[in-house]
């Protein structure tokens, strides 16, 4: 199921995979990559428009993991994420995986927890994520979202990539602690279903990650 964005910071969720388990579901698989600094504009800064996974020419994939469950530790979704298909491997196909910071649209926004408890629980996920693969997990999240959920919180930007969600004219603003996004999320309506992206750089730099 998608829900309709009721904001342009706002993209559809996606009920994932219920076949795979990891006491919330993992969901599609989508294309990710590492950042090449340059501003988030839809123009020329975004020569790349990736083509969707499983399409002639498509990029390599990696999946995306959605926070978080509480009563299970950040360590050991971490690993549940890694062991069922979210681990990177120097194959030329898989890149490292993405958490997805999303709005809860089951309760409240933030997942019931406070700021600091959020931020928290990105670190020892991210943390956790490079311990198992050695490579640095994106952060895909809107900057409306971002700013309620952890108080705009700066410290992830000089290793993590962000992957920015905002169905708009522009990326618009970014997190506190980034000058630039590698990829933007810019639609979900087009010739093909489901979202639509731009990449920040050239095809060889999406996969760039997924060869070692």
């Amino acid at each position: 199921m998608r829900r309709v964005p009721a904001s342009p910071d706002s993209p559809p969720s996606t009920s994932g995979d219920p076949s795979r388990p990891c006491t919330d579901p993992v969901p599609p698989v989508s294309a990710r990559s590492r950042p090449a600094r340059r501003s988030c504009s839809r123009s020329s800064p975004f020569p790349v428009r990736l083509p969707r996974p499983g399409r002639p020419g498509a990029p390599p994939t990696s999946r995306r993991a959605v926070p978080p469950t509480w009563g299970m530790g950040a360590a050991a979704q971490a690993d549940c994420f890694a062991d069922r298909g979210g681990a990177w491997s120097p194959d030329g196909r898989t890149l490292p995986g993405v958490l997805d910071i999303e709005w809860n649209s089951y309760g409240d926004a933030c997942h019931g927890t406070s700021r600091s408890a959020m931020v928290n629980w990105i670190r020892d996920v991210l943390d956790r994520y490079r311990a198992r693969t050695g490579r640095d997990a994106v952060i895909c999240t809107a900057t409306s979202r971002w700013q309620q959920c952890t108080g705009n919180h700066a410290g992830f930007g000089t290793t993590r990539p962000l992957w920015v969600a905002r169905y708009a004219a522009t990326a618009g603003e970014l997190p506190a602690d980034r000058a630039s996004c590698t990829r933007w999320q810019y639609t979900f309506t087009g010739p093909v279903v489901g979202d639509h992206d731009l990449f920040d750089g050239t095809v060889d730099q999406v996969r760039a990650p997924a060869l070692g």
